[in-house]
């Protein structure tokens, strides 16, 4: 009977506790490395799109001024109809690279006051990012 018992014990197949514990503990430390990259790369990509934005926007201007027109407060405003609109969150871009920093609420503007006719965000411009 005792010799049945021990044959039927060294026959079966699985994992023991203490190696289902070791391999859940190799992935916690793993996924405690990956959830901070992740974060950061969002920031980024939020960075990388509010620059470009403001890039596109700078060119479709420089389109109008090139046509030999000045942007007038109508058609700025025609314009910014079909604006995207700035990312929510925060950003981080090769200008700010020591912590990211809060996209402004405010929607993408231009500054007229001094006729270079940039795209805004706040105050930031596309170089800024």
């Amino acid at each position: 009977m005792l010799t049945r018992m021990k044959q039927s014990t060294t026959n079966q197949k699985g994992f023991t506790l203490i190696e289902l514990l070791i391999v859940i503990g190799i992935i916690s430390v793993l996924a405690t490395i990956a959830v901070p990259k992740f974060a950061s790369a969002g920031d980024a990509a939020r960075g990388a799109k509010l620059a470009a934005d403001l890039r596109t926007i700078d060119s479709a201007v420089a389109i109008v001024v090139a046509e030999g027109e000045t942007p007038s407060v109508e058609k700025v405003t025609a314009l910014m109809a079909a604006w995207p609109v700035p990312p929510g969150g925060n950003f981080s871009g090769p200008n700010h690279t020591s912590a990211s920093v809060a996209v402004p609420a405010e929607a993408y503007t231009l500054d007229t006051a001094t006729n270079n006719y940039r795209a805004l965000c706040g105050t930031l411009k596309a170089e800024d990012i």
